[in-house]
């Protein structure tokens, strides 16, 4: 069995560590998503989820009645599909006319004053009689979709948008200036104050309805909340929502080169890519109708894959696309450009992303004073209305292809531009000015290449998307190599395979090659290109397994493309993709295919970028059942969405005769813990037990230095760790033995870095007890990893027991030990955090009162406090007595959980109440 990801994913990147930031939703969530809802995946099968968005007038015809069956069918649809759902409700929206319930108005009914404008009408948002109307609604949709759905149902609920103004636009009247009476327009004005503590007020109210109470907990989505422009709604989300929470994208970024797109970047890329520890933003924005207007009709397929590639550089994780986009897919060619975004839309974490790309770009940013000085550009540069300016600008890269097809569109807002600009500008204000980069970036690309528009001449309906912008070497003026550099915790896994990629104009009949950082060579040739001169754009990968990529290269970089004669190459990307080896079995009689991107399933491949979505299906065979997954899958989910990672995945998928009972196979495969070790937290003392017949082959770890290139901060730099039997030292070690890499990997552990100073130890191990207590040899402190896995055995020895005694801190210091479960079926555990009874033992320094939480992922499934004051309490004493644990006092503070957990990672968080510290013993015992 491997457990490469487990090990990984329960203790570095657990949310509870925060040695990492998360994903905001579930990854299979992202990418595109059915805006209008309701079309099969047979139809368009780039789809991730449906979208459901009515108003509150039509689910609320009268108070206290609500009408969910539109969404209960759509949720059902899109379980049937095996996607996600999210959820809006706007207070006021669709064609002119429309009202907000109208029973609200009612004298002596609702008693809300109404008011309305040339477009709809609406209750006044402050009156205290409205705040009750709205509350209702959403507590009542909350407790809908939160207790009153099916389990499966529920599980596809990706988030739920909060409106609180007109038609989603986050302002309280369309057109406020229309409203009549005078009387009305005066009477009830909204302050921008007084609007923003009602937006407040209205965030309040959907986060204690979909994130306190019964139910799961559902990230919500806002709008309007950009730290670069609503502070105090940003500072309050942040604050206040728990539970997960997103941001919708603006029209900005619903092309390219709009008005305004860098804001987009400004506000949300820190947050959404490479975010810091115990971020969890998601984003969403939608393609409407701006498809179909006169500047995307220039060439949709250009602009569509432009869209994306925008809405990627900012962080992008939805693109809602509406129905009448969708129905061009075939007839305009752009599936492609849907493709692509759900190829990397979910890539937003360097050590689990499945790799990174550069593409070639340059946007003329007018609002840039330094860049292009008033003095040569034009005057008025505070000012995007100066026409004259986007002219200079362009006529100074013209030589370059640059220029401005409809300048007096540069000078109005995105809304403009999207219905009426009439062609490509190359200068813009305030847009993105350099690359569209995902964890490649190009090193000094002014000073070391030529930027390049409209590459072919003339952009056209039939233009290529890749004419639109590029890059070349400039041998005349001695620019022949471009350079790059990968972001350093991309790529953890040493020897893990990685595709190197160019995408190059196949125009001439020159060479180029590409370099990169490898073992041995810092500018070692991965390929080396002869162009044949047909003017079409190729794409040329190659394969590499010795890299190393620490920027040992010139100006320190890690890829280097270099011109080896004096034609000048065009280039549109460069792209790493980190590759995982995919291995599936069967036990029994049925198959497994997948699907990615296609209406049909089909046979696995054998390799496939890491993290890629993979949708499974199994088909038995005639008189045969599917029993469930072990390995990297667990459960028994027919329709299971796959996620390789790191070196390899492998699952194995069982099957049983019909009237057969499964055979519940549930085992420990691995336990580890991640700890402080060396100066007060003084020596951490992991424990295993083996239980049954055989010679067992075991891995133990202690992990340090690798930790520090996984991103993990304060890494202890030399572990060290001796075994013992009882009182016998059995072996140990210092430095890991490199030789040892390939079998370390057949039992899933993730790789160690070359020659690094972790320790570990192969060794085989007949039943009893075990501890292997763990110091710096060097005399140092930090954080540490420990793990025991299990290794390929035909020993009917087993793990039944693991613990830690370790010291408990605050902060990243807490204590946080995870294992992982193998099998099919289910194993019945009891968890135990001591701390206080430790002291009848003669330990000293005791935690006084720890509290654990136990998670899978980033969901908490059971959490304790005071043992005794657990509902099975005496169950838990019992068992504890079955299982030969020692007791604990009635009325102590030690914590405790007893359950039942399906095969699977998970990690136990330790604490102190109070922000308390002190030593504990952490135990986990496999109860029969």
């Amino acid at each position: 069995m491997k457990f490469t990801v487990f090990a990984l994913a329960t203790l570095v990147l657990t949310p509870s560590a925060k040695l990492h930031a998360e994903l905001g939703l579930a990854r299979e969530a992202y990418g595109v998503w059915d805006r209008s809802g309701g079309n099969p995946v047979a139809r368009y099968p780039f789809t991730r989820g449906q979208a459901y968005s009515e108003t509150w007038f039509n689910v609320n015809k009268a108070r206290g009645s609500f009408d969910w069956a539109a969404l209960d069918q759509l949720l059902a649809f899109a379980d049937v599909q095996n996607e996600k759902f999210n959820i809006q409700i706007s207070t006021v929206g669709g064609s002119k006319g429309s009202s907000m319930p109208s029973w609200m108005f009612i004298k002596n009914g609702g008693d809300v004053p109404s008011l309305s404008d040339d477009t709809y009408t609406y209750g006044y948002y402050l009156h205290p009689r409205f705040k009750v109307y709205y509350e209702e609604m959403v507590n009542n949709l909350a407790n809908h979709v939160r207790n009153g759905v099916s389990a499966s149902q529920r599980a596809r609920i990706a988030f739920v948008r909060v409106d609180t103004g007109a038609t989603g636009d986050e302002e309280p009247y369309e057109n406020a200036n229309s409203i009549s009476p005078a009387a009305d327009k005066q009477a009830y004005s909204i302050s921008p104050q007084q609007w923003q503590e009602h937006r407040l007020w209205a965030f309040e109210v959907y986060r204690r309805a979909f994130q306190e109470g019964p139910g799961p907990v559902i990230p919500l989505l806002f709008q309007d909340i950009e730290s670069t422009g609503y502070l105090t709604e940003w500072n309050w989300v942040n604050k206040n929502v728990k539970g997960g929470f997103g941001a919708k994208y603006a029209g900005q970024v619903r092309g390219h080169h709009f008005t305004g797109s860098q804001e987009v970047s400004d506000a949300f890329r820190a947050s959404a890519v490479d975010p810091a520890p115990g971020v969890k933003l998601f984003s969403r924005n939608e393609m409407d109708q701006t498809w179909s207007k006169p500047f995307f009709q220039l060439n949709i397929r250009l602009n569509m894959y432009w869209t994306a590639v925008e809405q990627l550089h900012a962080g992008l994780s939805v693109w809602d696309v509406t129905e009448s986009c969708l129905q061009r897919t075939n007839i305009d060619n752009i599936g492609f450009a849907f493709e692509f975004f759900n190829k990397w839309a979910a890539e937003l974490i360097p050590a689990t992303a499945g790799g990174g790309f550069c593409i070639l770009h340059q946007g003329l940013d007018a609002s840039d004073k330094a860049k292009y000085p008033a003095a040569s550009f034009g005057g008025l540069p505070d000012s995007r209305d100066n026409r004259a300016r986007y002219t200079a600008i362009c006529q100074a890269n013209a030589a370059q292809g640059a220029r401005m097809d409809d300048v007096a569109a540069a000078t109005n807002g995105q809304v403009y531009q999207r219905d009426n600009q009439t062609g490509f500008n190359d200068s813009g204000w305030t847009i993105v000015p350099g690359n569209y980069e995902r964890f490649i970036t190009q090193i000094n690309p002014d000073t070391t290449s030529k930027a390049l528009w409209r590459i072919n001449g003339p952009l056209t309906k039939l233009s290529h998307p890749f004419d639109r912008f590029a890059r070349s070497f400039d041998h005349a003026s001695g620019k022949d190599t471009m350079y790059f550099n990968i972001h350093d915790n991309l790529l953890p896994s040493p020897s893990q395979r990685v595709e190197l990629s160019v995408t190059y104009l196949n125009r001439g009949t020159g060479q180029f090659a590409l370099q990169y950082d490898a073992e041995g060579n810092s500018q070692k040739t991965a390929l080396t290109v002869t162009k044949t001169d047909q003017g079409d754009w190729l794409t040329k990968s190659v394969v590499v397994t010795d890299w190393v990529f620490k920027n040992r290269g010139p100006s320190g970089a890690d890829l280097i493309l270099v011109n080896t004669d004096a034609e000048d190459d065009i280039f549109h990307a460069v792209e790493v993709i980190k590759l995982t080896a995919v291995n599936v079995t069967t036990v029994g009689q049925g198959t497994v295919t997948g699907r990615n991107n296609a209406a049909a399933y089909s046979p696995l491949p054998s390799s496939v970028m890491e993290g890629q979505r993979l949708e499974l299906a199994v088909t038995p065979a005639p008189g045969w059942n599917f029993a469930g997954w072990s390995g990297d899958l667990s459960g028994n989910n027919p329709r299971p969405f796959l996620f390789p990672a790191l070196l390899s995945t492998n699952l194995t998928a069982t099957f049983v005769k019909a009237g057969e009972t499964p055979v519940n196979t549930a085992r420990l495969a691995n336990l580890s813990a991640r700890v402080a070790v060396g100066g007060v937290a003084g020596t951490p003392i992991p424990g295993f037990v083996l239980s049954g017949s055989g010679e067992k082959a075991m891995l133990i770890r202690a992990v340090g230095p690798t930790l520090g290139g996984l991103g993990v901060g304060g890494a202890l730099a030399d572990p060290r760790f001796t075994l013992f039997r009882g009182a016998a030292s059995l072996s140990g070690n210092d430095n890991w033995n490199g030789p040892d890499a390939a079998a370390m990997a057949a039992t899933g552990a993730f790789a160690l870095t070359a020659a690094s100073k972790d320790a570990a130890l192969l060794t085989s191990l007949s039943a009893g007890a075990y501890t292997a207590p763990v110091t710096a040899t060097d005399g140092g402190n930090g954080i540490a990893l420990l793990e025991v896995y299990e290794a390929p055995s035909t020993a009917a020895a087993v793990l039944v027991n693991g613990s830690t005694r370790a010291y408990v801190g605050t902060g990243e210091s807490v204590l946080i030990p995870g294992f992982v479960i193998g099998g099919t079926g289910t194993l019945r555990l009891l968890l135990r955090a001591v701390g206080p009874t430790l002291a009848d033992f003669g330990v000293t320094g005791t935690l006084v009162d720890p509290t654990m939480t136990l998670f899978r992922g980033s969901t908490a499934l059971a959490t304790n406090d005071n043992w005794s004051a657990a509902a099975n309490a005496a169950e838990i004493a019992s068992t504890a007595q079955a299982v030969g644990a020692f007791a604990l006092p009635n009325g102590s503070r030690d914590a405790a959980i007893l359950t039942s957990l399906p095969p699977g990672p998970y990690t136990v968080v330790v604490s102190g109440v109070g922000t308390t510290s002190g030593t504990a013993i952490v135990e986990l015992y496999v109860v029969r």
